[in-house]
């Protein structure tokens, strides 16, 4: 960008977002709490439903004087219904993923307690996170 283009971008440029993204919902009957970094998920789902998507509307607005969402964060998934946490440590320094997909194992089962082969049961949770957030820059307005 040219001096004049970010200079108008930062005059336009509201305060920036809070970093520290949290929602919780329900898949079925069973509980979801997500901590992540609203610069780089634009949605989550588990199973299949939404826990958490950006508006269309909405937009992560970065720090004054910074162009791009960080590039090394974490994705922290629990569900206290199955009794399991999982920290996703996310570092893309050159901005290439575009989407993460993940199978989790159910706690408790043979699988998850590093023995054996699992029969194809379909148990377990599938964690989506898609990387489209909408930020500001460039989408100020």
């Amino acid at each position: 960008m040219s001096t004049n283009e970010t200079e108008a971008v930062e005059s336009h440029r509201p305060a920036p977002s809070n970093p520290h993204g949290t929602a919780r919902g329900k898949s079925g009957d069973h509980e979801y709490h997500l901590s992540f970094y609203p610069g780089f998920a634009s949605g989550i789902s588990v199973n299949g439903t939404d826990i958490y998507r950006q508006g269309k509307d909405d937009r992560f607005v970065l720090p004054a004087g910074t162009e791009r969402p960080w590039s090394s964060h974490a994705v922290e998934i629990k569900s206290p219904t199955k009794g399991y946490t999982v920290v996703l440590h996310v570092d893309d320094p050159d901005h290439v993923v575009d989407r993460i997909e993940m199978r989790l194992r159910d706690p408790g089962t043979q699988a998850s307690a590093g023995g054996g082969v699992f029969a194809a049961q379909q148990t377990g949770d599938t964690v989506v996170i898609d990387n489209s957030a909408m930020t500001c820059p460039p989408n100020c307005r």
